[in-house]
Order: C-alpha cells, then structure tokens, then sequence
C-alpha cells in the first residue's frame, strides 16, 4: 500500500513536469517563431533599405549627369552666340567701311572733275564711265560677297543646329570633335570673306 502511494507520487510529480516541459517548450517554440519573424522582418528592412540607397545613388548620378549636359548647352551656346555677335559686328564695320570707301570715292571723283572742267568733254566723259564702272564693279564684287558670306553664314547654323540635335543621339566624342572642327572651319571661312 506504502508502495502503490510512492509510484502514484512518482507518477504524478512525472505528469507535472511533462506538463511544466510541454508548457515550456511551448513558450521556447513561440520564441523561436517570433525570433524567425523579426530576421526576417530585419533582412526584408534591409534589403528596402539597399534598394532605397541604390535608387537614391543612381538618381544622384542621374542628376549630375543632367546637370553636366546642361552646362555644356550652355557653354555650347553662349559661345555659338557671341560667335555670331562678333559676326554681325564684323559685318556692320565692313559695311561701315564700304560707306566710307564710297563717300571717299565720290569725293575724289568731285575733286577730279572740278580741277578737270576745263578739259574737253571727251576727258570729262572719260572720267566719268571710269567711276561708274568702278562703283559698278565694287556693287557686283560686293553682292558676290553678301551672297557668299550669306551661303557661309547658313552653312554655320546648319552646323550649329546638326551638333545641337547631335546631342540627343548620343555621340562619340570624335563626332562630337568632328563637327566642331568643321565648325570652326566655316567660321574662319565668314572671318575671311568679312575681311575680303
């Protein structure tokens, strides 16, 4: 009977730590899913995080990128500008020139015929269709040179808008080179026939 009470004892104090170990592994088993979960939560944080970054560092680069485009219209076509500026100033002092030459000429011819008036009208007439054709041939020499200089000034903004439009395609930088040299090329070509 001591015996029967003893192994109900061992028994019952048995069941109550099974109970106590099942409880117990329980709350470890739930600690460990918890666990499971805030890993992953942490490596789903930081892989947004990375991406995150990543997109911000190529926005950044994007940017800078834009920024260094822009620039270079910029420069591009400030100096297109004050390439055609000193063009037309060239031009007006040309014309100016011209005006003066004109006035020079006129005044010269004035001055001939006045200490000629004495001479016989065939010298006069003489005289006379001597200066017409000069004027005349300075007009044609002239025009020849407006229509050249007008050919050469089109030329230049055909290349100035092929490089503009060069930049949206993306080109090498020798064909980046190459139309520059040939716009530098035209641009001598206008600054002789200007000086001619």
């Amino acid at each position: 009977c001591n015996t029967d009470r003893i192994l109900a004892e061992h028994r019952r104090r048995r069941d109550v730590r099974s109970a106590k170990m099942s409880r117990t592994l329980a709350i470890i088993q739930e600690a460990f899913v918890g666990v499971l979960d805030a890993i992953q939560e942490c490596r789903s944080d930081a892989a947004e995080l990375a991406r995150a970054e990543l997109e911000g560092r190529a926005a950044v680069e994007e940017g800078n990128e834009l920024k260094r485009r822009l620039c270079h219209y910029r420069d591009f076509h400030e100096a297109a500008a004050h390439s055609f500026q000193d063009s037309v100033a060239l031009e007006l002092r040309f014309a100016d020139w011209l005006r003066e030459a004109h006035r020079a000429m006129q005044t010269e011819v004035a001055r001939r015929n006045a200490e000629r008036q004495a001479e016989l009208a065939t010298n006069r007439a003489r005289m006379l269709a001597l200066s017409r054709a000069a004027v005349e041939q300075m007009r044609a020499q002239r025009a020849q040179l407006e229509e050249a200089l007008e050919f050469t000034l089109k030329e230049q903004s055909a290349c100035q808008q092929a490089l503009s439009v060069l930049e949206f395609s993306r080109p090498s930088d020798e064909q980046v080179r190459s139309h520059l040299r040939h716009l530098e090329h035209i641009q001598e070509s206008v600054q002789w026939q200007e000086r001619e």
